[in-house]
């Protein structure tokens, strides 16, 4: 699966919690996730940088016209991560069951730091349980 390929479907599948997705769907997603909330929260760092300097020379109309704009961007930036938060805990899920996991797995997300490593660990294992099983399966039988 490539990378536009994995945007594609896991927005077509934005609350679909049943099903399985695989290591590189789940993977090119969370690359994704970074690109764009990573690159807003840069952009605005840049601008509220650029806006600071610009008060510090005394340029006050545009200092704070620039702080507004990055305050803007930081609010799409937060927009964005609201928007991406059902997506991934139904990937998530689904990547659970794709390595033969049930999906209250997902609550290890509580434990501090321990749990976020369990399920690092977990997502980075190859596909088991429904996936291979449909992958192994006979087409058909006589």
């Amino acid at each position: 699966m490539k990378f536009g390929e994995a945007i594609k479907t896991v927005f077509k599948k934005y609350a679909v919690f049943e099903g399985v997705a695989s290591r590189a769907e789940f993977w090119w997603f969370w690359l994704f996730t970074v690109i764009v909330i990573g690159g807003l929260w840069l952009i605005g760092g840049l601008f509220q940088l650029i806006a600071w300097g610009t008060l510090s020379s005394g340029a006050y109309d545009a200092g704070f016209g620039l702080l507004g704009f990055a305050g803007f961007i930081f609010t799409v930036a937060g927009l964005a991560y609201l928007g991406l938060v059902i997506p991934h805990i139904a990937l998530l899920v689904r990547r659970f069951r794709d390595t033969g996991r049930p999906f209250w797995y997902y609550f290890l997300i509580l434990v501090p730091l321990a749990g976020a490593i369990t399920i690092l660990v977990m997502c980075l294992q190859p596909s088991k349980g429904a996936a291979q099983a449909a992958h192994t399966a006979p087409a058909s039988q006589a």
